[in-house]
């Protein structure tokens, strides 16, 4: 497909819009990206699995295209380390890695479901973020300083949150600091004598803009 095109995107979706129909497997799309995921209870399953995948490589060479191994990997979802049926999985004859989390759209999914590594990783980007907007606007408004925090750093926060809204304090200890220190950056306050604790930044934000 010619990249940069108005209708290339739509034209790919087209030409591998197939492609769940040659699997027993679950399967999900979205652009260039393919998730296959499957209960696996016995090693009934587990061969069920790698059968699909030697379905998708009989699809790739029906449509002329080519999976590259090196780029996919394997990540078992479970609570109960005692009871994995292990099992190993091959592409084009080459084993697939073995990952304790992978990155999906976005979102770094572990083999427990804690989301920790992805707080972790949002959490020290949305930090450089704060640094960056405190650099950057020292002399400005606090209208300004809010308006740097919503656009820069809460969509790095919220994004995708539906689906990892943290519920152990390790993880909302560590979003709500992010928030604090944007709040301390927009209020100029970064005394160790007083703190600030609120659950959402914004509301001190707007209530700084209002007493001023």
């Amino acid at each position: 497909m010619p990249q940069g095109t108005v209708l290339g995107l739509l034209l790919f979706l087209i030409y591998i819009n197939d492609l769940p129909n040659c699997v027993s497997s679950s399967i999900r799309l979205f652009a260039d990206d393919c998730l296959l995921y499957r209960h696996i209870n016995s090693p009934a399953d587990s061969h069920a699995l790698q059968t699909d995948l030697n379905k998708l490589q009989k699809w790739e060479s029906m449509w002329q295209m080519e999976f590259n191994p090196d780029k996919c990997e394997v990540l078992r979802i479970t609570l109960n380390m005692k009871r994995i049926i292990t099992g190993t999985y091959l592409i084009h004859g080459k084993v697939l890695n073995l990952v304790p989390s992978a990155k999906y759209l976005g979102i770094t999914i572990d083999s427990k479901l804690t989301f920790n590594e992805h707080v972790d990783n949002i959490c020290k980007k949305a930090n450089s973020t704060c640094v960056f907007i405190s650099r950057n606007t020292k002399k400005y408004p606090i209208q300004v300083k809010a308006m740097a925090y919503k656009t820069f750093v809460r969509p790095q926060l919220e994004y995708a949150s539906s689906s990892w809204s943290p519920h152990t304090k390790r993880n909302i200890d560590k979003i709500e600091g992010v928030q604090r220190r944007a709040a301390r950056t927009a209020l100029n306050d970064w005394s160790r004598l007083k703190s600030i604790d609120t659950a959402n930044v914004n509301l001190i934000i707007t209530y700084a803009i209002l007493q001023r």
